[in-house]
């Protein structure tokens, strides 16, 4: 809880998801909370929703009621089937595996029902609610929201989570800023068991799993909800509303027509479906900065990266922005510390809400493949999983295409990597020293070490394995700061190891570049070609010294399939001596 002295007046625009999340987190903190919002009561349109253990770990740290957790379905098993009805990948123990993952579940919700859970656990919290209040006008002089039915809400910071159609946002921009269509358009349809007579269909929602359906131009989601009472399906295909028409009422005949050749099981559930909404998927561009000049207005949510649903993240990284915001002004002493925090939580968030955006449109692409050489691969790489835990990206990038090297990349090669690594560099000793350093998997055991002395010309680092060996040495000249040596013991020159068999000369060549991004937390891309093959960064998740001057703080280290972990992990650690160091040590 922040002392008097740091304590603030929050108005948040907009009680969707990514508000209610911010509600609950600010006033965990301590700051007092009021919530305008437009609609004259919660009950938000929409129907399903994805909650990836990213989200679902808040859920029990913010202490929300029992209820979400009892309206909650946890998929069992994920499925994903050519349009035909082909198994392209399963995995039997989804629910199993994720949570050994990833300590959180995966869960399936309807909107409706996690909206009442937060707005319980905000109400129970002293959060105040203005509804029937649209935001007209923002006064930053003041920090001032008026509304168009004539009110005024002063406070010491506006929270914009008011959606993809975003009145903050215009305020801000000073002009009308629509969102533009992204040529694709969702039907979105929940169905009751109640309603399903065919005892195969039933037992698909009865049993919660998850399956998805991909095919030439479009894509099928389909999961249960409320612990196996209700099916929601959704049906991607491409946009034909017209102009300016964001939801219209469907024809479910058309719909069908889409559909026709797919999966008799998906066309099965659709002969159910008896009426239908088409919903227009829309984005905008990035916005140059998520904090105003004055810092007393922030963005988070739809309001600043709305995405494709084809991540299942949109709802489950408006929570997290809203969890993050909150925490990090739990650390304010004083208000003159606001600037700082929200320009903090910016380079925490809006690189990380942007990728995700722009990933969207990448598995767009994955999924909507026409029939073809292309498509094939791809369900070559899928086929080649079958019958084994799905490696690689999350749940929903379950293609287990990794966007990694176009050739594997060693100077060890019995350091390459199969699927995608996390490893994790951490310090050792004195907290300024950068001498000591030990890279520890995600069970917690050190896999290499790193120490160091001075010599005459500058500082070396000796890299070794868990079991001592030496692997590298590291050397940087003191007439060249910038510049590091990394030598093999007993070599005179750096080869890609893992390309020997090549003819190619370009592929025994290893260049790859480091580029240093991040104003307040420090991240480093490793880059092959035109791909980002690891990234080495930051993270607040190892320490709550967050980016303090002098400070070396631990930091992730994120690789692709078919690189050598033991090359990445020197990399880290050039990166920590470059971006945190001292030629003291």
């Amino acid at each position: 809880m922040v002392s008097e002295e740091a304590h603030l007046r929050i108005i948040i625009a907009g009680a969707g998801l990514g508000g209610l999340a911010a509600a609950v987190s600010c006033a965990l903190s301590g700051h007092t909370v009021e919530v305008i919002e437009q609609t004259k009561e919660l009950v938000e349109v929409g129907a399903g929703l994805q909650i990836t253990p990213n989200a679902s770990r808040l859920f029990k740290y913010w202490q929300l009621p029992n209820s979400v957790w009892q309206a909650a379905a946890e998929p069992t098993a994920l499925t994903v089937h050519r349009y035909t009805g082909q198994i392209l990948a399963n995995e039997p123990s989804f629910h199993k595996n994720i949570r050994a993952k990833y300590d959180a579940p995966f869960i399936d919700l309807h909107r409706v029902d996690l909206q009442q859970a937060l707005y319980a656990r905000a109400k129970e919290l002293g959060v105040t609610f203005h509804l029937n209040e649209r935001v007209d006008s923002i006064d930053f002089d003041t920090t001032t929201v008026r509304t168009l039915a004539g009110n005024e809400y002063t406070g010491d910071l506006i929270i914009a989570a008011d959606g993809l159609w975003s009145r903050c946002r215009e305020c801000f921009l000073g002009k009308k800023d629509a969102p533009l269509p992204t040529g694709d358009l969702a039907y979105r349809i929940v169905l009751t068991a109640d309603q399903i007579s065919d005892p195969e269909l039933r037992a698909w929602v009865e049993n919660p799993e998850c399956h998805f359906w991909i095919g030439p131009g479009a894509h099928a989601v389909a999961y249960s909800l409320r612990n196996g009472r209700m099916f929601n399906i959704v049906l991607l295909v491409p946009d034909n509303l017209p102009p300016g028409v964001s939801r219209q009422s469907g024809s479910v005949e058309e719909m069908r027509k889409l559909f026709e050749g797919w999966d008799p099981v998906l066309n099965r559930f659709l002969s159910y479906v008896d009426s239908v909404d088409k919903w227009k998927l829309m984005h905008h561009a990035e916005m140059e900065s998520w904090v105003n000049d004055k810092s007393n207005l922030v963005f988070l949510g739809d309001a600043c990266h709305p995405m494709l649903p084809y991540l299942a993240q949109g709802a489950n990284s408006s929570l997290e922005d809203g969890a993050v915001l909150g925490r990090l002004l739990s650390h304010m002493k004083t208000k003159s510390h606001l600037p700082q925090i929200l320009r903090l939580y910016e380079s925490l968030r809006k690189s990380r809400g942007e990728a995700i955006v722009k990933e969207t449109f990448k598995q767009r692409h994955d999924f909507h493949m026409p029939n073809g050489e292309e498509q094939e691969k791809r369900d070559e790489v899928f086929l080649s999983q079958l019958g084994k835990e799905i490696k690689g990206a999350f749940p929903s990038r379950c293609l287990g295409k990794q966007r990694g090297p176009f050739r594997p990349i060693a100077l060890r090669q019995e350091y390459i990597t199969d699927s995608k690594t996390t490893l994790v560099l951490s310090p050792q000793g004195d907290a300024h020293s950068v001498t000591a350093y030990k890279v520890k998997d995600q069970d917690g055991r050190t896999i290499f070490t790193a120490s160091g002395w001075k010599y005459n010309n500058g500082s070396c680092r000796e890299f070794r394995d868990a079991s001592g060996l030496p692997l590298f040495e590291l050397h940087r000249k003191i007439s060249l700061k910038s510049a590091w040596y990394i030598t093999l013991p007993g070599s005179i020159s750096l080869r890609n190891a893992a390309a020997a068999e090549t003819k190619s000369a370009a592929d025994k060549e290893l260049t790859l570049i480091v580029e240093r991004h991040g104003r307040v937390l420090q991240s480093f891309d490793v880059i092959d070609g035109d791909r980002k093959v690891a990234e080495v960064c930051e993270s607040i998740r190892h320490d709550d010294k967050l980016a303090l001057k002098g400070h070396r703080p631990a930091l992730d280290v994120i690789m692709t399939p078919g690189v050598d972990m033991s090359l990445v992990a020197v990399i880290a650690v050039i990166a920590s001596d470059s971006g945190y160091g001292s030629e003291s040590s």
